[in-house]
């Protein structure tokens, strides 16, 4: 899938990444130390910690998933428990940001 970016200066404290089809949209935020990939037309209802305490997935009214946030991305990320709806997108562009992504 391939992306495009707004302005795509890394050095930034916030930068925004939407997929070439506009249907996900990565965002990472430097002060936090976050980074969320989520659905564009979905609105979260609930959400749930991962196992590992690094990750939030967001469900909507219907149980879906329709985005994940990575925690602590300066220490690297994984793509455990993330579904394969998102995962791609999710990988690109944490390696488009410079977010080492580990094996499980």
């Amino acid at each position: 899938m391939a992306e495009q970016s707004r302005e795509a200066n890394y050095d930034q404290d916030f930068v925004e990444i939407t997929s070439e089809d506009g249907r996900l949209r990565s965002y990472w935020d430097k002060e936090a130390d976050a980074a969320f990939t989520h659905l564009e037309t979905a609105k979260p209802h609930w959400a749930e910690l991962t196992a590992d305490d690094r990750k939030i997935l967001e469900f909507n009214q219907e149980g879906e998933l329709v985005g994940v946030q990575f925690l602590y991305c300066s220490d690297g990320i994984t793509m455990d428990d993330v579904p394969e709806e998102v995962r791609e997108q999710a990988v690109q562009t944490a390696r488009r940001l410079g977010i080492t992504v580990r094996e499980g």
